[in-house]
């Protein structure tokens, strides 16, 4: 009888403990918008990768069926190597360099060999540009055109939002996991340019030091601890005794 009581006693305190923890998050969850925004920028990039697979499904079964999608190939000007060119005015430029070298043989035959190279190079032009035409015909009919600007507005908007993230900052354990989860991120897949048409605007090595040092800062700050204590290279770790990691008196109150 009596172990039941105690037990009824502690359950009791489990679950008193339980509310009032949950009391004292709410209002963090509120003043600390990183999850919301973290929520978000999955949500977007799901949906463009959703949009992608789309665009990606229509793209293979038009390079399936149709020759619009076709690499144009030549041989560069003095014909050593292939090149791939993707407009009429590449072409329109090799094939210019190609003639001008044409120096060996009679006038005749100098002249002749121009005109096989001319209407050779003519082909090519008129092939590219029917193919061209045919490639928007079939982007504006199948709506990859469309699929694949909205994915990369979503895209955008996920890289938007992971700077809002970055750039905000955290003042609870929530708001800094979220930084530290777009730390993995953009150590995994590579950090993205705050501005895509300027590469340089800051490096991709500054980003990462100024986000792990604000997740660091916002961390200590929450414990209770100096921001200028451990995480160096060149200062040992305050806590560090005997190979073990002794938690502060801050972080435990």
């Amino acid at each position: 009888m009596q172990n039941i009581t105690r037990r009824r006693a502690l359950m009791g305190t489990a679950a008193a403990v339980a509310v009032t923890a949950t009391a004292g998050a709410a209002p963090a969850l509120i003043s600390d918008p990183h999850i919301a925004w973290l929520e978000k920028s999955r949500r977007a990039i799901s949906e463009a990768g959703a949009l992608f697979k789309k665009s990606g499904a229509i793209e293979d079964e038009l390079r399936r069926t149709t020759d619009a999608y076709a690499v144009t190939e030549l041989l560069d000007p003095h014909g050593q190597r292939k090149i791939f060119v993707e407009s009429v005015s590449q072409i329109e430029s090799v094939r210019d360099q190609a003639l001008s070298d044409i120096w060996i043989g009679s006038p005749y035959m100098i002249a002749e060999k121009k005109a096989r190279k001319t209407a050779n190079y003519d082909r090519m032009i008129s092939d590219f540009t029917r193919r061209k035409a045919l490639r928007k015909e079939l982007e504006d009919s199948t709506g990859i055109t469309d699929l694949n600007r909205r994915a990369f507005a979503l895209m955008d908007q996920e890289r938007k939002l992971d700077f809002l993230i970055t750039d905000t900052p955290a003042t609870t354990l929530e708001g800094a996991y979220v930084q530290a989860i777009i730390l993995h991120k953009w150590l995994h897949d590579g950090t993205p340019r705050r501005d895509p048409e300027n590469v340089q605007l800051t490096t991709d090595e500054q980003e990462l030091m100024n986000l792990s040092s604000r997740v660091t800062s916002t961390l200590a700050a929450l414990v209770g601890k100096d921001t200028n204590i451990g995480f160096s290279r060149y200062q040992k770790l305050e806590t560090f005794e005997g190979g073990k990691i002794k938690a502060s008196r801050a972080a435990l109150s």
